[in-house]
């Protein structure tokens, strides 16, 4: 009865709606691209090409984490198959690495973009231009760290319904979004979304943003704790 289960922060300052930039991103991968980082194994980093490729990109839905079977990417590219064909203006931008990496590619519907792994300083240029993220995996999650930094962008994320997704799900309410764990329910979510008026999603944004802040940001967090060891009832007082 003293034990207290507390997410991980969020850094809402590098995570922050304000912070895309497409053009820097570009010239940030291409960059990269000249001067790879010394001593990481290609896998690890950005696509050599990444750059060329997310050039004069338009509207989009994001996925970034591993490219594994666990993590339900496979589920994405279905559902991207079925919705993707009604929103000719819009890409699916998958970022990551792993080794289901080549049959992942090879099953991509039209419109999908694969760029190799990014770190956090490319995802906070990239992230909040996004209309969605999603995070499809079929394992449980200890936490939905993607889906949390996705709103804290002021951006709709879309989760599958279980584990540690759903709390963050939970804790957005109406400014997020689940599907049952089926490629059926994720492209009717996705349609949802992407079917809305900029300004009902930039509204939806502004509400996961201030939740992110209120639950998941170091300060919130600390919050809680300090809330949790005072408000128990055995503990000690905290003073000074």
């Amino acid at each position: 009865d003293r034990m207290h289960v507390v997410p991980p922060g969020v850094d809402t300052e590098a995570f922050r709606p304000d912070g895309g930039d497409l053009a820097a991103l570009v010239e940030l991968l291409r960059a990269n691209a000249a001067a790879p980082h010394p001593g990481r194994p290609p896998e690890r980093g950005p696509d050599p090409e990444a750059g060329d490729r997310l050039a004069g990109l338009g509207r989009f839905v994001l996925y970034f984490g591993k490219l594994m079977h666990q993590k339900g990417v496979h589920l994405l590219l279905e559902a991207w198959s079925r919705i993707g064909p009604l929103f000719a203006d819009t890409t699916l931008v998958v970022v990551g690495f792993g080794d289901a990496r080549a049959e992942l590619e090879a099953d991509a519907p039209e419109r999908t973009i694969f760029t190799g792994a990014m770190d956090h300083e490319h995802l906070h240029l990239l992230v909040p231009l996004a209309d969605a993220v999603v995070v499809p995996s079929v394992l449980p999650e200890a936490f939905g760290m993607v889906a949390a930094e996705a709103a804290s962008c002021g951006v709709v994320p879309i989760v599958a319904g279980h584990s540690g997704l759903a709390e963050v799900a939970a804790g957005l309410g109406s400014n997020g979004r689940t599907f049952d764990g089926t490629a059926a329910d994720l492209a009717a979510r996705l349609g949802e979304i992407l079917s809305l008026a900029p300004g009902e999603r930039s509204r939806m944004g502004v509400g996961a943003r201030a939740a992110v802040l209120e639950r998941w940001s170091w300060e919130g967090i600390a919050r809680r704790l300090i809330e949790e060891w005072l408000g128990h009832e055995a503990g000690p007082s905290i003073s000074g």
